[in-house]
């Protein structure tokens, strides 16, 4: 006798394994999706994470870049300064330069004056001796032959090239000018310098400080000037010395000459 009911039963246990089986499945393959998605997402944060530290580099870089920029505009406006700064100097210099010139020029034209046959036959009297009456023009004008090493404090700058000496009151081996007459009396000098030198210049009367100028460089060649008008009575003496605040050499060549001048105004 067959059972009906018997195989309902197995037929249904089967419905049910076959539909475990099928969700198992299923659950598996969605266990797999997410471990594909969280593997991705972890790559994805590492790029991320790889990007943003690509970046902060970058701004460090932009940042440093940036000072750099700012450095080098500061020193190029520093550069420019000292640029103008020396090209006032020069325009000075040259200025003054003009001036000596000039007075130079109207000496040698009142010497060329002079009658002729005076100057040849006095010539030697007044370069060797002082001369016994005061004379109508007083004028020098010397220069350093070549460039002064290391002079020490209160030295007297012995200009030795002599270019004028009229009335001959300057002496070339001392850099001592004694005035021949008395009156008013104009005197300029200068100074040129070069690399780190630095000095200063005293125009000096009987021991007496009357002028003054002072120069430091910082690299190249440089020149200051100065000048001075004093009333001096005949017999007085003038130099140009150096002081205490120096430190190497003074400079003088045919490209620029260290030198001191005077004539009597009047």
């Amino acid at each position: 006798m067959k059972r009906p009911w018997l195989r309902k039963i197995m037929l249904l246990t089967f419905v049910v394994v076959s539909n475990c089986n099928k969700e198992s499945i299923d659950m598996s393959s969605l266990m797999d999706k997410v471990q594909a998605l969280e593997i991705a997402a972890f790559h994805q944060n590492t790029k991320i994470d790889i990007l943003e530290k690509s970046n902060k580099k970058l701004e460090d870089i932009l940042l440093e870049k940036s000072e750099k920029i700012v450095y080098m505009e500061d020193t190029i406006r520093q550069l420019q300064q000292t640029v103008m700064q020396m090209d006032t100097k020069q325009a000075a210099g040259s200025a003054n330069q003009t001036v000596l010139l000039e007075n130079f020029e109207e000496l040698s034209i009142r010497t060329v004056q002079e009658p002729k046959v005076r100057q040849e036959n006095h010539r030697q009297d007044r370069l060797l001796s002082p001369p016994t009456t005061a004379p109508d023009t007083v004028g020098f004008y010397a220069v350093l032959s070549r460039k002064m090493e290391n002079p020490g404090t209160h030295h007297t700058i012995i200009f030795d090239s002599v270019k004028t000496n009229l009335g001959n009151g300057y002496n070339s081996h001392t850099g001592v000018f004694t005035v021949p007459t008395s009156g008013l009396y104009a005197f300029t000098w200068s100074m040129r310098l070069f690399g780190t030198e630095h000095h200063s210049a005293q125009l000096v009367v009987n021991n007496v400080v009357q002028g003054a100028v002072f120069l430091s460089v910082t690299g190249g060649n440089e020149n200051v000037s100065g000048s001075g008008v004093v009333y001096l009575n005949a017999g007085d003496d003038v130099l140009i010395r150096t002081t205490s605040d120096n430190q190497g050499n003074i400079e003088s060549d045919p490209s620029g000459f260290t030198m001191f001048a005077g004539w009597l105004i009047k």
